[in-house]
């Protein structure tokens, strides 16, 4: 009897662990998602400010630097370019700029909700 009752109070301990660390990566996902949807809706905002007619020449010659001066650039929805040149493309939209920032600050951005 003792020894199931061990054995049933492990898997208890087992099983609560297992949970809460569900809900800590649950809530850290949610945070994460949260912060990029505020950066990338921050970002967006200057595409109708002075300041982004510089932004976007500098967006699209970053991508004639990757493209080469031939590139197409388009007007990207919601602000930036995007550039194709024969069998490449580079999305340099001001959402797709955001996303890519935040992902390599990887590590970093999880310090703001860690405990």
């Amino acid at each position: 009897g003792a020894a199931d009752a061990d054995a049933a109070r492990s898997a208890a301990r087992v099983r609560a662990r297992r949970t809460a660390r569900a809900r800590e990566l649950a809530a850290r996902r949610e945070c994460w998602q949260e912060l990029c949807r505020q950066v990338v809706e921050g970002v967006q905002a200057l595409h109708g400010t002075a300041a982004y007619p510089a932004l976007r020449d500098r967006l699209a010659e970053h991508v004639r630097r990757e493209l080469g001066a031939r590139a197409h650039i388009a007007e990207a929805p919601g602000g930036g370019v995007t550039g194709r040149a024969p069998g490449r493309r580079i999305d340099c939209s001001l959402a797709a700029v955001a996303r890519r920032t935040l992902e390599h600050a990887g590590v970093e951005v999880e310090e703001l909700w860690a405990p």
